[in-house]
């Protein structure tokens, strides 16, 4: 939709004989998968860290030459290790310097040094295709963009440091950078609650903890950050809910938070939170650095 829509802008605001060829990308971090779509732009090479090689191939015409042009949305899952190769035409539309026959080295020749040159590291690429492209003679201008995938995708690792199975189907994710945001996701695990026939006292519980634990990360863990998120994971199952807040702060210590119960802190307006979650919740821990919490309600028989 989004292609069609740059096509019809063009087409109805620049009148030349023009086109554009176009690729548009939307990559989920949680999950490594791309979605995207062509308009006839050189297909971008993927290169696996055992060095198998992919394209990501589909269908659809130049930007700015029909009016209703079709364009096929796919997808694809890269996995940890592996490279995209992102490049414009003018990278191996190029002849051999002295060569009197034109001959063009092709998108196939230079798929072939991608793949060569693919198992340095990651800043060395570039100028090791630019040296081995020395000896040609480009007509155009060109654009090469490497990205490397450093995990198996953030889902994976904050599920794993949560101690969440990430294949588990149940186990959903919401990330967010205000609480009004968050609030807006967090009747998904009521919802899951009901559905599961959990009673409403249990869900009430459960609420006073994550809104209490997600203030905390944002005030005290994010320091009201805008740029830093916030990440809830959860699975309801028929016989518990489990809930994960994670930020971005240094974390804390359990035992160094006070015991408002005490005579000499009576009166601080601080410090009741954690203390109300550990007699709403039935378990309450903290993960590594301590900014991983986690609680867990369970269903009463």
């Amino acid at each position: 939709d989004i292609m069609q829509n740059i096509n019809r802008d063009v087409i109805s605001n620049i009148h030349t004989e023009h086109y554009l060829t176009g690729f548009l990308g939307i990559i989920d971090l949680l999950t490594n998968t791309i979605t995207f779509t062509r308009a006839s732009h050189p297909q971008p090479i993927v290169v696996r860290r055992s060095g198998e090689i992919f394209t990501l191939t589909s269908s659809g015409t130049f930007i700015g030459m029909v009016e209703n042009p079709q364009y096929q949305q796919q997808s694809f899952t890269f996995e940890k290790g592996d490279r995209l190769y992102l490049f414009t035409d003018g990278i191996y539309e190029i002849v051999e310097k002295n060569n009197t026959r034109k001959h063009r080295f092709g998108y196939r020749n230079f798929s072939d040094i991608v793949a060569s040159c693919n198992s340095l590291a990651i800043d060395e690429i570039i100028p090791a295709i630019q040296e081995r492209l020395s000896q040609f003679s480009y007509e155009d201008d060109y654009t090469l963009i490497v990205a490397e995938f450093t995990s198996s995708g953030l889902k994976e690792s904050l599920c794993k440091r949560a101690g969440f199975d990430p294949l588990d189907s149940a186990v959903q994710m919401i990330i967010f950078q205000r609480f009004v945001e968050g609030l807006a996701q967090f009747g998904r695990i009521y919802e899951c609650m009901q559905e599961r026939l959990f009673g409403e006292d249990e869900i009430h519980h459960v609420k006073i903890c994550l809104n209490e634990l997600v203030f905390n990360a944002l005030e005290h863990g994010n320091k009201n950050d805008p740029k830093k998120s916030v990440t809830v994971i959860f699975s309801v199952t028929a016989a518990r809910a489990t809930v994960a807040v994670i930020d971005e702060g240094e974390g804390f210590s359990l035992g160094a938070m006070m015991d408002p119960t005490k005579l000499e802190n009576l009166n601080k307006d601080k410090g009741r939170g954690l203390y109300l979650i550990q007699k709403c919740a039935d378990s309450l821990e903290l993960k590594g650095t301590g900014n991983c919490v986690v609680f867990t309600k369970n269903k009463r028989t």
